[in-house]
């Protein structure tokens, strides 16, 4: 490993919880594009789980998926504010 890459990973480590909240923050952010981009396709339905099977109710299923995002917004919105 070269010096350069040894400082970098000591970076790294050294900042390792910002890093896994960057990353996760980054994640979040992919999925929540996905989702987008289906929403604005009429393709929304397909973030519901297959394993749910097709005699579920879509208004509730659709309601659920709302709840949950509101949610994870406020969860995210009281992990920033610190």
């Amino acid at each position: 490993m070269s010096a350069e890459e040894e400082r970098l990973w000591s970076i790294l480590r050294a900042n390792s919880l910002d890093f896994n909240a960057w990353t996760a923050l980054i994640e979040e952010t992919e999925k929540v594009a996905e989702a987008y981009v289906l929403k604005e396709n009429g393709n929304l339905l397909e973030l519901v789980d297959t394993r749910i099977g097709s005699d579920c109710n879509i208004d509730e299923v659709l309601m659920d998926m709302i709840n949950i995002a509101l949610l994870r917004t406020m969860i995210l919105s009281d992990k920033t504010r610190y």
